[in-house]
């Protein structure tokens, strides 16, 4: 530990640099994953003048691991390595130990690292916020919310952990205490935009929706320094607003001016761009050819298999954008996916191959074939991962194959019609399946 000093970071926590620089450098970090800033690639110049700060080279690989593809793991391969070769304190040193996991393909058994940090040191706000997104990942809802719910009392003081602990909430269907955490977030930090996607959350799911849309413009101006996955995401749940209010040009305005063309690489605005357009067009929205763009852009995901959250919004766009070529292809890899010794092959296996073909099918009109393919699985969608409002589109598209097949348009959907009419679905999708985080 030659030249190496301890230190503090902001939030209180000790940390082992070699000049205050490093602690600037990661102080800066923090700030910038939490508020959801453009800026968090400054950490790799700093990683590379400080080969020796275990937690300046973890942090550098999370960077790119947050990208959640194949070329994002290949990226933070090399700061895993200079990290786990680096000394470092005792909770450093765990940070890093789960990050490699993570790096392995194991976020299971990384969240499990994450959340034994979180219990000791709860002011460790990253470790807070990767354990959050890795509880997406893995649907654990309940386990999102007690993690929040220990580490606040002693993290009162950080607006961000409020806002953490906002959304922890509103996943478990605690409305009127997720939206204390998420106001009492933005009152304390005004420009925490996921705390304003909570609190968005909220108003939505509690049909409150003109309020919903007041709230998400009025803090809109503050998105316009954030990173593309937020900045999108908060326009997508704007346009859901409009969706309800009936409002489709508008909402359609929202997709071209602000979910899509922003970073048509970054995986997550793509995640946004077909949500959104399928949406529109189960609202009965003419999207043009706006498909062929996205499949033009989603083909790159083709074979990452890095979430099944994602990989079933890319191959829709693919599936939609009439990519018969690259549509083989990526049912290749998910199948070889979920015939592999991962960790997650259970779930590829057993809930995302069904979904994938059921909304295969529902794109082809076989409506029969769609709920065949569904049906079963329409309780463990949660396990692929993503939010309680994402995932009301896979139960949109069988509840309109159900529409479909008595009869019915099954066009009539608005962004909200699956939750009305079949909330308590939803709710049962919030139950943690321990085996799936055990």
């Amino acid at each position: 530990m030659q030249g190496m000093t301890q230190n503090v970071d902001r939030f209180g926590n000790s940390v082992l640099v070699s000049s205050p620089a490093s602690r600037d450098a990661m102080d800066f970090f923090a700030l910038e994953l939490l508020s959801q800033g453009r800026n968090a690639a400054a950490i790799v110049d700093a990683a590379a003048q400080d080969a020796g700060c275990a937690l300046l080279q973890a942090y550098t690989a999370c960077l790119f691991l947050f990208l959640q593809t194949r070329e994002g793991y290949r990226r933070a391969s090399p700061y895993i390595t200079a990290a786990l070769q680096a000394p470092g304190g005792e909770r450093e040193r765990a940070f890093v130990d789960a990050v490699a996991d993570w790096w392995r393909g194991d976020e299971h058994r990384a969240l499990r690292k994450f959340q034994a940090i979180a219990a000791r040191w709860p002011r460790d706000v990253v470790t807070l916020k990767i354990a959050q997104i890795l509880q997406i990942n893995c649907g654990d809802a309940h386990g999102m919310r007690a993690l929040m719910t220990h580490a606040i009392r002693s993290a009162d003081d950080i607006g961000y952990a409020w806002g953490l602990l906002a959304f922890a909430l509103i996943e478990c269907g605690e409305t009127q205490a997720a939206e204390h955490a998420g106001r009492r977030a933005v009152e304390m930090t005004l420009d925490d935009p996921w705390a304003h996607h909570a609190v968005a959350h909220v108003l939505t799911t509690s049909d409150r929706i003109e309020e919903g849309l007041t709230w998400m413009q009025g803090l809109s101006p503050t998105w316009d320094r954030c990173s593309s996955f937020i900045y999108t995401h908060n326009w997508w749940h704007t346009a859901l607003l409009l969706l309800d209010l009936g409002d489709h040009r508008a909402a359609l305005d929202l997709y071209d001016n602000r979910v899509w063309g922003y970073r048509k690489g970054h995986v997550q605005d793509q995640v946004n761009a077909v949500s959104l357009l399928a949406r529109l067009e189960l609202a009965g929205v003419d999207v043009g050819d706006r498909w062929a763009d996205v499949g033009a852009h989603v083909a790159a995901r083709i074979g990452d298999t890095v979430n099944s959250f994602l990989d079933l919004h890319a191959w829709y766009g693919l599936v939609r954008a009439g990519d018969d070529d690259g549509v083989a292809n990526f049912l290749d890899a998910m199948e070889a996916c979920a015939c592999s010794d991962r960790p997650d092959s259970a779930v590829w296996r057993a809930i995302t191959l069904p979904v994938a073909r059921g909304m295969r099918a529902f794109a082809a009109g076989d409506f029969a074939a769609t709920l065949s393919h569904m049906n079963g699985v329409r309780e463990q969608v949660y396990r692929v991962g993503g939010s309680a409002v994402q995932r009301e589109w896979f139960e949109m598209i069988a509840l309109s194959a159900e529409r479909e097949l008595r009869g019915e348009d099954g066009r009539l959907f608005n962004a909200r019609m699956a939750h009305l009419l079949d909330a308590g679905r939803e709710r049962s999708a919030h139950r943690l399946d321990t085996r799936a985080v055990a």
